[in-house]
Formats: C-alpha cells, sequence, structure tokens
C-alpha cells in the first residue's frame, strides 16, 4: 500500500527540515502470524522514513523477547524512543491514521526536540502520579476528538516515567475494545477501567487520573 502522494511527501519533508532536531527510532512489533492490518502499518512507517535521516525504524514480532518486554502479544504495535524519552510508554496499537496521523507526526518532532507543550499546572499535577497508570484511548481514524486526547495522554507520559499513554484503534484491536465496552469513541481507560468517555481538557484529564489513582 502506497499512503502518500508525491506532492504530500515534499510537504512531510519540508516539515521535517523544520521540525526534527535529534533521531527518532520507531519501533513497530507485527504479529508473527497473520495480521490483517500489519502489512499497511509497516507500509506507513518505511514511507516515513524514507522521508527523513533522523528517523529509524526497527521491526520486531510477538513471541520477540522484546515484545515480551513492553507486554505487547498482538501487532500493529508503535513504541517510539530517543534521547529524550526512553521509557517506551508512548505507544500505538494500530495505525496511526486519518485524524490521528497528525498526532504521530506531533509525537515524532517531540522525541526529536524534547520539548512538549503542557501548561506548567498540567505538568505539576501529572508529576505528582507516583504509582503505575496506564492510560488508554480507543481510537477510530474519522474521529475528530480523538486526537487531543491521544496528544495529551501521550504527553503525559513523556514528562512521568509512571504513566504509559496509548492510542487504541477500536478496529484493529476489537476484541480488546468490546471487552472494555467501548460504544463511542475517545473511551478513556486508566488501569483497565473506564475513566471516561468524550472528550476533556488537559487539566480536567490530568485531574480525572490523580483522582482515580
Amino acid at each position: 500500500m502506497i499512503w502518500f502522494k508525491e506532492d504530500d511527501m515534499k510537504k512531510i519533508r519540508e516539515r521535517f527540515g523544520r521540525t526534527l532536531k535529534d533521531p527518532v527510532a520507531i519501533n513497530i512489533f507485527l504479529d508473527s502470524e497473520q495480521c490483517s492490518t500489519c502489512s499497511d502499518a509497516l507500509a506507513l512507517m518505511e514511507e516515513l522514513v524514507s522521508m527523513d535521516s533522523r528517523l529509524k525504524i526497527k521491526t520486531f514480532h510477538t513471541g520477540d523477547s522484546e515484545a515480551e518486554k513492553y507486554g505487547i502479544t498482538r501487532g500493529p504495535v508503535i513504541v517510539l524512543f530517543s534521547e529524550h524519552f526512553k521509557d517506551g510508554n508512548v505507544r500505538y496499537y494500530g495505525t496511526p491514521s486519518g485524524h490521528e496521523f497528525l498526532v504521530f507526526m506531533d509525537d515524532l518532532e517531540a522525541f526529536s526536540t524534547g520539548k512538549i507543550n503542557l501548561s506548567q499546572t498540567v505538568i505539576d499535577k501529572i508529576q505528582s502520579v507516583n504509582k503505575p497508570a496506564e492510560i488508554k484511548i480507543y481510537t477510530t481514524p474519522q474521529c475528530q476528538f480523538c486526537p487531543a486526547m491521544v496528544k495529551s495522554a501521550h504527553r503525559f507520559a513523556m514528562i512521568n516515567s509512571n504513566i504509559t499513554g496509548s492510542m487504541v484503534g477500536a478496529m484493529d484491536f476489537s476484541e480488546e475494545a468490546d471487552k472494555v465496552g467501548v460504544m463511542q469513541v475517545p473511551h478513556i481507560t486508566l488501569n483497565g477501567e473506564t475513566l471516561h468517555v468524550g472528550s476533556l481538557p488537559e487539566e480536567t484529564f490530568a485531574t480525572y487520573i490523580i483522582d482515580s489513582l
């Protein structure tokens, strides 16, 4: 599958030229058996990596020691790393397509520069989290309100290693979405329990997390 037209690739290259600084590793975990969406996710990552030498892709499969290290049992899953953020706690379960692609671009730039756009009030709240907090945002590519929640969850994970922030494609991971009762998106869970359905301002989102732990 080809994701981008030449004009789109030109715009992305120009954006990366302005915004990327340090290398970013894109680790993609694929199913060791049949996976209907893994090839599309891999093709998207390969096309992006081809546009800037600071982006590197590493491919793993479920069952690998690296997958076991991060508790990944299904693909496709994308985990980002850089010198600025080394914990592997910013993740995409499924392909970051549709509206989520813009969040992925923002994440690449944050990982490359180490710069996080959050208010000091939100930073103070999130830095106070002192126990494991797994935030999952269940999304669909067409959801216009999902990207803001994914971006917040990822920013929270960047500033606090106790937090794991994940986008979960509700269609790619339909069994998991059904298990937690996803009917509408964004559907937000914290440590496996529903926290909220719908969008939230960042400060309110941070407060919900703290109050629920």
